[in-house]
Protein backbone atom coordinates (compact mmCIF):
# COMPACT_ATOMS: atom_id res chain seq x y z
CA UNK A 1 0.00 0.00 0.00
CA UNK A 2 0.83 3.61 -0.47
CA UNK A 3 0.26 6.19 1.84
CA UNK A 4 0.74 10.05 2.20
CA UNK A 5 2.79 11.33 5.09
CA UNK A 6 2.37 15.06 6.72
CA UNK A 7 4.94 15.91 9.03
CA UNK A 8 3.40 18.52 10.48
CA UNK A 9 3.00 17.86 14.07
CA UNK A 10 -0.30 17.43 15.58
CA UNK A 11 -0.58 21.15 17.52
CA UNK A 12 -3.07 18.98 20.14
CA UNK A 13 -0.91 16.12 20.76
CA UNK A 14 2.90 17.88 20.62
CA UNK A 15 2.92 21.62 21.05
CA UNK A 16 3.97 21.09 24.78
CA UNK A 17 7.18 19.20 24.49
CA UNK A 18 7.77 17.62 21.09
CA UNK A 19 11.22 17.95 19.77
CA UNK A 20 12.74 16.35 16.94
CA UNK A 21 15.51 13.65 17.33
CA UNK A 22 16.91 14.06 14.13
CA UNK A 23 16.69 17.33 12.87
CA UNK A 24 16.85 17.97 9.67
CA UNK A 25 16.43 14.08 8.26
CA UNK A 26 13.25 12.58 6.67
CA UNK A 27 11.42 15.70 8.04
CA UNK A 28 9.58 16.74 4.50
CA UNK A 29 6.07 15.30 3.68
CA UNK A 30 6.47 11.97 1.70
CA UNK A 31 3.19 11.33 -0.68
CA UNK A 32 4.94 7.72 -1.30
CA UNK A 33 5.31 6.31 1.62
CA UNK A 34 5.03 2.69 1.21
CA UNK A 35 6.33 -0.05 3.61
CA UNK A 36 10.10 -0.68 3.88
CA UNK A 37 10.32 3.78 3.56
CA UNK A 38 11.23 5.66 6.54
CA UNK A 39 8.87 7.63 8.08
CA UNK A 40 8.88 10.09 11.28
CA UNK A 41 7.05 8.97 14.30
CA UNK A 42 6.09 9.98 17.56
CA UNK A 43 6.65 7.87 20.69
CA UNK A 44 7.63 8.34 24.29
CA UNK A 45 11.65 9.13 25.47
CA UNK A 46 13.00 10.52 28.82
CA UNK A 47 8.93 11.23 29.95
CA UNK A 48 8.89 13.96 26.51
CA UNK A 49 7.33 13.13 23.43
CA UNK A 50 9.55 13.26 20.40
CA UNK A 51 9.81 12.43 16.74
CA UNK A 52 12.53 10.14 14.69
CA UNK A 53 12.47 8.69 11.72
CA UNK A 54 12.27 4.91 12.06
CA UNK A 55 11.52 2.39 9.02
CA UNK A 56 8.49 0.91 8.19
CA UNK A 57 8.49 -2.75 8.83
CA UNK A 58 9.34 -4.64 12.17
CA UNK A 59 12.75 -6.48 13.32
CA UNK A 60 12.97 -7.72 16.43
CA UNK A 61 16.05 -9.74 15.55
CA UNK A 62 18.91 -8.65 17.06
CA UNK A 63 22.55 -9.22 15.15
CA UNK A 64 26.24 -9.79 16.37
CA UNK A 65 29.72 -9.74 15.64
CA UNK A 66 29.81 -12.67 14.71
CA UNK A 67 26.22 -13.22 13.45
CA UNK A 68 25.36 -9.29 11.86
CA UNK A 69 22.34 -8.40 10.27
CA UNK A 70 22.59 -7.37 6.26
CA UNK A 71 22.96 -4.25 5.35
CA UNK A 72 20.09 -1.67 5.08
CA UNK A 73 16.05 -2.30 5.52
CA UNK A 74 15.46 -4.07 1.96
CA UNK A 75 17.47 -7.02 2.86
CA UNK A 76 14.71 -7.83 5.76
CA UNK A 77 11.87 -7.14 3.71
CA UNK A 78 10.36 -10.50 3.39
CA UNK A 79 10.53 -11.03 7.32
CA UNK A 80 9.94 -7.68 7.49
CA UNK A 81 6.17 -7.08 10.22
CA UNK A 82 4.46 -3.94 8.18
CA UNK A 83 1.38 -4.77 10.40
CA UNK A 84 0.49 -5.83 13.61
CA UNK A 85 -3.47 -7.25 13.69
CA UNK A 86 -5.29 -5.75 16.40
CA UNK A 87 -7.23 -8.50 17.46
CA UNK A 88 -4.44 -10.66 18.61
CA UNK A 89 -1.81 -7.88 20.14
CA UNK A 90 -1.49 -8.86 23.06
CA UNK A 91 -1.39 -12.46 22.71
CA UNK A 92 1.54 -12.44 20.46
CA UNK A 93 4.61 -12.51 22.55
CA UNK A 94 6.87 -10.49 20.09
CA UNK A 95 4.41 -7.15 20.42
CA UNK A 96 3.46 -8.09 24.25
CA UNK A 97 7.31 -7.35 24.83
CA UNK A 98 7.25 -3.99 23.16
CA UNK A 99 4.08 -3.25 24.78
CA UNK A 100 5.76 -4.48 28.89
CA UNK A 101 8.09 -1.88 27.69
CA UNK A 102 5.83 0.92 26.66
CA UNK A 103 7.55 0.99 23.09
CA UNK A 104 4.53 2.41 21.00
CA UNK A 105 4.34 4.77 18.70
CA UNK A 106 2.11 7.06 16.51
CA UNK A 107 2.76 8.33 12.49
CA UNK A 108 0.71 11.27 10.92
CA UNK A 109 -0.54 10.27 8.02
CA UNK A 110 -3.40 12.39 5.75
CA UNK A 111 -4.59 9.16 4.54
CA UNK A 112 -3.69 5.87 2.64
CA UNK A 113 -4.03 4.50 -1.21
CA UNK A 114 -5.92 0.79 -1.83
CA UNK A 115 -5.29 -1.63 -4.11
CA UNK A 116 -8.64 -2.85 -5.52
CA UNK A 117 -8.36 -6.26 -8.31
CA UNK A 118 -10.70 -4.46 -11.43
CA UNK A 119 -11.71 -6.43 -14.52
CA UNK A 120 -9.01 -8.13 -16.90
CA UNK A 121 -6.12 -8.25 -13.78
CA UNK A 122 -6.13 -3.82 -13.37
CA UNK A 123 -5.53 -3.07 -10.09
CA UNK A 124 -7.35 0.49 -9.29
CA UNK A 125 -5.45 2.82 -6.68
CA UNK A 126 -8.46 4.37 -3.76
CA UNK A 127 -7.16 7.10 -2.16
CA UNK A 128 -8.74 6.93 1.66
CA UNK A 129 -8.97 10.17 4.49
CA UNK A 130 -11.21 11.24 7.14
CA UNK A 131 -13.71 13.71 5.76
CA UNK A 132 -13.27 16.46 8.61
CA UNK A 133 -9.81 15.24 9.73
CA UNK A 134 -6.82 17.09 8.06
CA UNK A 135 -4.96 14.24 9.39
CA UNK A 136 -5.00 10.44 11.15
CA UNK A 137 -2.85 9.03 13.79
CA UNK A 138 -1.70 5.50 13.13
CA UNK A 139 -1.25 3.91 16.77
CA UNK A 140 1.81 1.22 16.09
CA UNK A 141 4.70 -0.13 17.92
CA UNK A 142 8.72 0.42 17.75
CA UNK A 143 12.14 -1.71 18.49
CA UNK A 144 15.74 -0.91 18.33
CA UNK A 145 17.62 -3.89 17.36
CA UNK A 146 21.79 -3.87 17.38
CA UNK A 147 23.60 -4.65 13.83
CA UNK A 148 26.15 -6.07 15.30
CA UNK A 149 27.88 -3.78 12.33
CA UNK A 150 30.19 -0.78 13.22
CA UNK A 151 28.79 1.22 10.17
CA UNK A 152 24.97 0.88 11.38
CA UNK A 153 25.46 0.03 14.90
CA UNK A 154 21.93 -0.14 15.55
CA UNK A 155 18.31 -0.22 13.41
CA UNK A 156 14.87 1.25 14.70
CA UNK A 157 11.61 0.13 12.70
CA UNK A 158 8.30 0.50 13.60
CA UNK A 159 4.60 -1.42 12.59
CA UNK A 160 1.27 -0.02 12.35
CA UNK A 161 -1.69 -1.67 13.98
CA UNK A 162 -4.79 -3.06 11.92
CA UNK A 163 -8.31 -3.42 12.18
CA UNK A 164 -11.42 -4.72 10.62
CA UNK A 165 -12.49 -2.43 7.82
CA UNK A 166 -15.14 0.19 8.64
CA UNK A 167 -18.46 -0.67 7.33
CA UNK A 168 -17.98 2.17 4.30
CA UNK A 169 -14.73 0.61 3.54
CA UNK A 170 -15.59 -3.21 3.23
CA UNK A 171 -16.09 -2.89 -0.26
CA UNK A 172 -12.39 -2.18 -1.10
CA UNK A 173 -10.30 -4.07 1.36
CA UNK A 174 -11.60 -6.34 4.52
CA UNK A 175 -8.99 -4.55 7.11
CA UNK A 176 -7.18 -0.94 7.45
CA UNK A 177 -5.05 0.70 9.52
CA UNK A 178 -5.99 1.84 13.12
CA UNK A 179 -6.77 5.82 13.02
CA UNK A 180 -7.09 7.46 16.19
CA UNK A 181 -8.58 11.43 15.96
CA UNK A 182 -8.36 11.83 19.43
CA UNK A 183 -4.98 13.64 20.72
CA UNK A 184 -5.62 12.64 24.42
CA UNK A 185 -6.40 9.03 23.44
CA UNK A 186 -3.17 9.44 21.27
CA UNK A 187 -1.23 10.54 23.86
CA UNK A 188 -2.40 7.78 26.03
CA UNK A 189 -1.56 5.17 23.72
CA UNK A 190 2.31 6.66 23.93
CA UNK A 191 2.13 7.02 27.87
CA UNK A 192 0.64 3.74 28.85
CA UNK A 193 -0.36 1.40 25.75
CA UNK A 194 -2.72 -0.61 28.22
CA UNK A 195 -5.78 -3.03 26.70
CA UNK A 196 -8.03 -0.70 28.00
CA UNK A 197 -6.20 2.30 25.81
CA UNK A 198 -6.09 -0.05 23.13
CA UNK A 199 -9.80 -0.91 23.08
CA UNK A 200 -10.26 2.60 23.17
CA UNK A 201 -8.75 3.22 19.53
CA UNK A 202 -11.29 0.99 17.74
Amino acid sequence: DKHQQNNDSPSELAADNSTSEQQGTGSKDNYNLSPGMNAMVFYKKDGKIVTESKAWGLITRHGSTNNPLPTGIGQHFSALMFNARSDTLYMKPTFGNLISKQQSCLVAVDGWFEWKQELKGKKQPYYVRAKHQRYCLWPGLWTNVATGRADEPWLTTFTILTTEAAPSLAWLHSRMPVCCFDAQVARQWLESPTQQVHETLL
